[in-house]
């Protein structure tokens, strides 16, 4: 097989593999699934207990789906294992020479290197029910601190009209305690 043909089956894999995980991520029952628990078997990651995954899916407010650290996880080590394989695929016969060739090997282990942060929060956005202003308002009025009525100052001051040291409007003396002018 030729090293272009293998990459194209990888890029098809790694494509088909991030819209499986998006697509089962996104349908499955919370906190997963046995189609979740297959992705999660197929990519090599170990599962979370279930006591773990309910915490998680409870602390994230979300409709559905897995939790997120699982869907995180799934993603890291899809992405790891095409940037693996594309970094393999470097060092074929043939490639160092084809400048066009490696160049797009090397988006291509790009691109595999960001799988979590393109398509997690694509994701995380589906589970998680949309904030709309009424929440926003209610949120805000919730923790509108209380104000209570005004409270006089405890301490005024005034201004030296010479030097402009401040002086408490109740110290003795009616000198400035600064430079000397009597008030």
């Amino acid at each position: 097989m030729s090293t272009r043909v293998a990459y194209e089956e990888l890029r098809a894999w790694w494509q088909a593999w991030v819209e499986h995980v998006v697509g089962i991520a996104t349908t499955c029952a919370s906190p997963g699934d046995a189609r979740w628990d297959a992705v999660l078997d197929g990519l090599g990651v170990e599962r979370l207990p279930v006591h773990e995954r309910l915490a998680h899916v409870k602390a994230s407010a979300q409709r559905l789906g897995p939790a997120p650290i699982e869907v995180e996880r799934a993603l890291a080590s899809l992405g790891e294992q095409a940037r693996a394989a594309a970094r393999r695929l470097q060092f074929a016969d043939g490639v160092t020479e084809n400048v066009a060739f490696a160049t797009e090997l090397d988006r291509f282990e790009l691109l595999a290197s960001r799988t979590v942060d393109d398509h997690l929060q694509r994701v995380l956005g589906a589970l998680r029910p949309p904030v709309g202003t009424s929440s926003i308002f209610a949120n805000a009025a919730a923790i509108k601190p209380g104000w209570g009525p005004p409270v006089a100052a405890e301490v005024a001051t005034l201004a030296c009209p010479s030097c402009g040291a401040p002086r408490r409007s109740e110290q003795s003396g009616r000198t400035c305690s600064q430079c000397g002018t009597s008030f």
